[in-house]
């Protein structure tokens, strides 16, 4: 629901008109099983780092709405793949920050959260 009505935030009155399906699902941008494809900073703490990144997939800032079928095919998988696939399936406002976005890491997503933590102020300014 927050996801959803960010997105709406989003839109202007030059964008299209569009209702969002109810084949959308929940993305995480960096995998929740990401210790394949997305390695650590060489020069962290291996330990740390991992813990950190695994507070920092959960959060807002890494989430997004993709297809039912888009989800699975992008996966665990690197981010160039899931960039790529992104900007060529995905319409939503709410990713088009994430599709120009060269790396995804907990910068990136730290940066993003604060973004959508201010937007979702704005839909829900008493929240």
């Amino acid at each position: 629901m927050i996801l959803e009505a960010l997105e709406d935030q989003r839109r202007t009155r030059f964008t299209e008109p569009a209702q969002l399906g109810h084949d959308l699902t929940i993305e995480h941008i960096l995998p929740q099983d990401w210790r394949l494809y997305w390695p650590l900073a060489a020069d962290s703490d291996p330990v740390q780092a991992a813990i950190d990144r695994d507070a920092v997939k959960q959060t807002i800032g890494n989430l997004t709405l993709v297809t039912d079928r888009l989800n699975p095919s992008m996966s665990n998988g690197p981010w160039a793949e899931k960039r790529d696939a992104l900007r060529t399936h995905s319409v939503l406002r709410l990713t088009a920050d994430v599709r120009d976005t060269p790396s995804w890491d907990e910068d990136a997503i730290a940066a993003r959260t604060g973004a959508l933590c201010e937007a979702v102020l704005e839909v829900w300014p008493d929240a």
